[in-house]
């Protein structure tokens, strides 16, 4: 659930309701996924210099 909303495809849906999110657990993914991104970007930017 947390993923799906971090790259915004997240369905309204009952199924959305049963599901138990704690604020940790968005937080820690949160910063999981935001040090992905940036280290994505980071060698395809890399990649695309040749440095």
């Amino acid at each position: 659930m947390v993923l799906s909303a971090f790259i915004g495809i997240r369905k309204q849906g009952l199924q959305q309701e049963k599901i138990k999110v704690t604020p940790v657990q968005v937080v820690i993914t949160g910063i999981i996924m935001a040090a992905l991104f940036a280290l994505t970007v980071r060698t395809i930017v890399h990649l695309v210099l040749g440095k």
